[in-house]
């Protein structure tokens, strides 16, 4: 009989055991993992630098099965520093751009788990000729430029560093190199 007790026991342990294996891995691996891409975007006559942010959705098969989903990131805002390379002046510190999703365009969202990205339009070229940053319409003249771009959420921050060159007309302006920290 004691054994039988034991057996007993020793399954509802089991049972509850397996029961907290979600919530503890939810909160391990559940966390928001913001991720930025840069492209190159054309329109008719301009072209755009963009930054793609995503928050993607878990990719571990074994998290997936015992229901670890992605936490949604909030108030994800994005802080940019562009600095001429060529005369190392900082041609802009500390813009906050506005970031657009499916629903909304503010300076800080909600960015949910999802394949889908939040977008940020940050500089222009047009056909006339000038190359202007769109948040505080300043013309960027010929030449490289760095770019820092950090994502704050909660207390974390993802800082990645791109370069980009202008020329004089509007497909002259282009990504160089990423690289990130």
């Amino acid at each position: 009989m004691e054994s039988l007790w034991q057996w007993i026991f020793a399954t509802i342990g089991l049972v509850a055991f397996l029961m907290a294996i979600q919530p503890f891995t939810q909160f391990i691996w559940g966390r928001p993992k913001i991720d930025m891409e840069f492209r190159a975007r054309d329109s008719d006559t301009s072209r755009y630098l963009d930054i793609l942010l995503f928050n993607r959705p878990m990719r571990n098969q074994f998290l997936r099965i015992i229901k670890v989903r992605r936490d949604k990131a909030e108030d994800v805002f994005v802080t940019c520093n562009i600095t001429n390379i060529q005369t190392d002046e900082i041609y802009v510190e500390t813009l906050i751009p506005k970031i657009r999703t499916i629903h909304e365009e503010k300076e800080a969202i909600s960015l949910p788990a999802s394949t889908t990205p939040a977008l940020i339009t940050l500089i222009g070229a047009f056909d006339n000729g000038k190359v202007i940053i769109k948040e505080n319409n300043k013309v960027l003249i010929p030449g490289k430029y760095s770019l820092t771009v950090i994502a704050h959420y909660a207390e974390l921050t993802v800082k990645k560093q791109a370069y980009f060159a202008v020329g004089v007309k509007p497909y002259e302006l282009c990504w160089n190199a990423i690289s990130s920290s």
